[in-house]
């Protein structure tokens, strides 16, 4: 209860020890050997303690760190960066911590063997390579060049079993290490390697300052003639434009004229079609100048962009430089008009930094305010999972919340998404969940308001699509049907059909059920056939910008049908026709065995798929023979190739599938595959999650929330609870959101908008 009950412990423990350390040491103890004798509830307790740790660590970055060890608060610094989650992330905080501490002449040897225990500990070989060349060039700096060496050698032991884009980062970052340790000879004859256009660039840029360093001119400009050559075989336009912009700026740095240089890539981006892309090069050119300290030029190019993405990260460079030749106020004026929160935050943390190294003391203390302010509301960068779970809580069955507080939620997670970032996908999300939420409280009216609203944002039939399917769910089919003429899309229309399909085979109207199948099914040709003749306009070129709504038109509805036909397969089985059945299972697999790629989209409902295909192979077939089938045919089709990006969605419902049957370790070890979108990979995170839990394998079914955000794992808790089991071991009924009631009380001991947006239980 100490722990629990309310934060004093844990200020009372941070005032008097320098930080967390202390705390979670306790933490970690009370779950590891009493977990097994707690409850369900204290658990969640215990590990969102864990979590309001990791958040607490988050409010400083790796450069606030270092500003700390500059204003001579090392102790604290340390403190926090042991805390950090991984041994990866722990190791780069003490190295940043390290450097200042040798540039301050204060070299520690336990604090160099603490850097190189975390190095040790990091388990992934690549990145303990990365990790390798970063210490050895701070063992050089303190000359330990014997060590250095040493160290380096690992790192061409690891790179001989290493392969495709990490073997050309590692080595990339290993041959730069060798040429700035002075092995220049040896750095040029391994970079001969590299087979990633991109890199080859960066090291030969690299490679020419090294030669300027030591006065070999003509060598230097024989490296920088090559970087420029590499750069142009990179395809993507923006990356060659940023390899080139870095190449710029080094050749700026030894003795040519920035703007003869850079007016050049101006002219190479007046040359683009693509608009998006256009602002992007520009934004890319206005940062290069900012590091050649050309501060007004750069200004002034990234001023035309207009207030964007692009535009705030060509600010940043520009308050970095400004910092840079003392100008801290006019840094700070400029950093507070930065729109993106984010990276507004990341201007600040390194301005602090910069102002720190710099003597300017009082000024570091401010940037460091700054961005403490804006990362203490960092909940609300994209706060849509914090909707999410708001939504979740109003419209639980289990809470019986009163209509007045289920409406007063609503309002609150409305107005949280009315504030959000429109550019943000996940923006969309937050209305859906809004949305769907009203429909399930009774509020339809408010649900039909969102969706006209939104109109003007290329969302209506998102969402108009989203209010359909959860009107069928609820048994409001009239209401459902009508919302089909305000869909335009097909895949959306399919969608809805598939509801109603659903809704009908509920009502054991059949004949209807089959009707509004077909109609679905043929919904989803005409936009298949859409996608195919979009993407061969892609290919060619033909497009030279994508509309605000195309996610719309090139979406797929096959998860809905898919789920049709499986509620009707379901059907004929209870109802004795099981040749039927059969028939009708197989249609659903053909769907499933689609090799196209579920598209990203708003419906990210693969796994949810896989766990109602589950229950129906089980009980039409007896078994999970289907099932099986479905896990060798995507490990074929997956395993058997290097990652390829987009491919997400297939690897989440191979995790699905195998989690539904089982195999829960080989479905814990794919999660680790899914690198490509963040997003996905913490979808399939919280459903493994879900998996676990009914299983009865609570502590693990925290652990591997452990690493997401403090919104993501409230939200995770609130999906636990499903209307129906995603498994068959586990039916009774559960009621996990007051767990997540449980985990918003201790995350508002740190974070005002979980203490306001959640009452308790």
């Amino acid at each position: 209860m100490l722990l629990t009950a309310n934060d004093r412990w844990l200020q009372i423990k941070a005032q008097h020890l320098h930080g967390d350390v202390s705390f979670a040491a306790d933490v970690d103890a009370a779950i590891a050997y009493f977990g097994s004798f707690y409850s369900e509830e204290r658990l969640v307790e215990l590990w969102t303690l864990k979590l309001l740790l990791a958040y607490r660590t988050s409010l400083y970055a790796d450069a606030d760190l270092a500003t700390l060890s500059w204003l001579g608060r090392t102790e604290v610094a340390l403190n926090r960066a042991r805390l950090r989650p991984n041994a990866s992330e722990r190791f780069q905080a003490l190295m940043e911590i390290a450097q200042v501490v040798i540039q301050r002449y204060e070299a520690s040897l336990s604090l160099i063997t603490e850097v190189r225990q975390a190095m040790n500990s990091i388990e992934d070989p690549i990145e303990r390579a990365a990790a390798y060349c970063s210490f050895a060039m701070l063992l050089f700096e303190i000359g330990e060049r014997s060590e250095s060496n040493a160290i380096l050698n690992q790192v061409e032991r690891i790179l001989e079993s290493c392969h495709g884009e990490r073997f050309n980062e590692t080595l990339e970052q290993f041959v730069i290490s060798l040429a700035l340790m002075g092995q220049l000879d040896k750095a040029v004859a391994l970079a001969g390697q590299l087979t990633n256009s991109i890199h080859l660039a960066g090291a030969r840029t690299a490679f020419g300052c090294a030669y300027a360093d030591t006065g070999e001119l003509d060598k230097a400009r024989a490296m920088f003639h090559e970087a420029w050559e590499c750069s142009a075989a990179i395809e993507d336009i923006l990356l060659r434009h940023g390899v080139r912009c870095d190449l710029a700026v080094a050749r700026v740095k030894y003795g040519e004229p920035p703007l003869s240089l850079f007016s050049e890539l101006l002219e190479e981006t007046s040359r683009t079609d693509i608009a998006g892309i256009r602002v992007g090069m520009v934004s890319l050119i206005a940062s290069g100048l900012a590091k050649t300290k050309e501060i007004s030029r750069a200004q002034a190019v990234a001023d035309h962009i207009g207030k964007n993405w692009f535009r705030d990260q060509a600010y940043e460079e520009i308050c970095q430089a400004l910092a840079d030749v003392g100008q801290m106020q006019r840094a700070a004026d400029l950093a507070q008009t930065i729109v993106d929160i984010e990276i507004q935050a990341d201007t600040f943390h390194g301005l602090a930094r910069k102002s720190a190294e710099h003597g300017q003391l009082e000024w570091a203390e401010y940037y460091l305010q700054q961005s403490h302010k804006l990362v203490h509301t960092s909940g609300n960068i994209n706060p849509w999972r914090r909707v999410e779970a708001l939504c979740a809580v109003a419209s639980s069955r289990h809470l019986r919340l009163t209509e007045a507080i289920a409406y007063r939620l609503l309002d609150q997670a409305e107005a949280i998404t009315s504030g959000m970032n429109k550019i943000y996908g996940h923006t969309r999300l937050a209305y859906a969940a809004v949305i769907a939420a009203s429909v399930r409280v009774g509020d339809v009216e408010r649900a039909k308001s969102l969706t006209e609203n939104t109109a003007e944002q290329g969302w209506q039939d998102e969402l108009t699509r989203v209010m359909a399917v959860v009107l069928t769910e609820t048994g409001h089919l009239h209401q459902a049907e009508l919302q089909l003429d305000r869909i335009r899309y097909s895949n959306s229309r399919a969608a809805v059909l598939s509801a109603l399909a659903q809704a009908c085979v509920n009502w054991d109207d059949i004949d209807q059920a089959q009707r509004w199948l077909e109609a679905a099914v043929e919904a989803e040709q005409i936009s298949n056939s859409f996608r195919q003749i979009l993407q061969q306009s892609v290919d060619e070129g033909q497009l030279a910008d994508y509309g605000p709504d195309l996610a719309n038109k090139v979406g797929s509805a096959r998860n809905e049908i898919v789920c049709a036909l499986l509620s009707l397969a379901l059907w004929w089985n209870e109802n004795g026709q099981a040749e039927r059945a059969q028939q009708t299972l197989d249609r659903a697999m053909d769907f499933v065995n689609d090799p196209s790629v579920f598209p990203k989209g708003l419906h990210l409902d693969g796994p949810r798929m896989v766990a109602r295909l589950a229950r129906a192979t089980l009980r039409i077939r007896g078994s999970h023979e289907a099932l099986l089938q479905l896990i060798d045919s995507l490990k074929e089709r997956l395993y058997h190739r290097p990652y390829q990006k987009g491919f997400d969605q297939q690897w989440t419902m191979l995790v699905a599938a195998l989690a539904v049957t089982g195999k829960l370790e080989e479905a814990v070890g794919v999660v680790t595959i899914i690198q490509d979108d963040e997003f996905i990979q913490t979808e399939t995170i919280i459903f493994l999650s879900a998996i676990l839990y009914q299983r009865g394998e609570i502590q693990r079914a925290l652990a591997i929330l452990g690493h997401l955000s403090m919104d993501d794992f409230i939200y995770a808790l609130t999906q636990w609870q499903e209307p129906e089991s995603l498994i068959e071991h586990r039916t009774e009924k559960l009621q996990t959101t007051r767990l997540a009631l449980q985990a918003a009380r201790i995350a508002g001991w740190e974070r005002a908008d979980w203490r306001l947006a959640i009452p308790s239980a």
